[in-house]
């Protein structure tokens, strides 16, 4: 089986980041008892979070309407970035004493990067679409 579409692939692979980066840690708030900071831990991220993960991958079978399944992918790939500044928002705001770490936000971002990409082999394949009828 040999995947056709490498924009599904991109997809899935940022759907798959996108979960991970639910359960990473974004942030550590030193203290008496240091207290690890997930993007589990606000009600706001959990939704970004969701959502962004299941219409990565619904966006995967939006196939038959390429102009629709493009601007779902920008969509959700502002919504990703969104859901990474809530991420780092959040701990700023509840301790003073905070430490960011990389890892979650670099999930995310590389995860918004992935859709990005993905958006723009869409693009390419509706102006080959485009050409191949100018041709008939």
């Amino acid at each position: 089986m040999v995947i056709q579409r490498w924009q599904s692939a991109m997809l899935l692979l940022a759907g798959i980041l996108l979960g991970v980066s639910m359960f990473t840690p974004v942030a550590v708030v030193n203290g008496e008892l240091p207290q690890i900071i997930t993007p589990l831990n606000s009600v706001v991220t959990i939704i970004l979070g969701t959502l962004t993960t299941i219409l990565s991958f619904i966006i995967i079978f939006l196939y038959k309407n390429l102009r629709q399944q493009i601007k779902t992918t920008y969509l959700c790939a502002i919504l990703t970035l969104a859901y990474a500044a809530t991420c780092y928002i959040m701990p700023c705001s509840m301790a003073e004493a905070v430490e960011c770490k990389v890892t979650g936000g670099l999930c995310m971002v590389v995860a918004a990067l992935w859709q990005v990409l993905a958006a723009a082999r869409m693009r390419a394949d509706e102006n080959k679409l485009k050409s191949y009828d100018r041709i008939r």
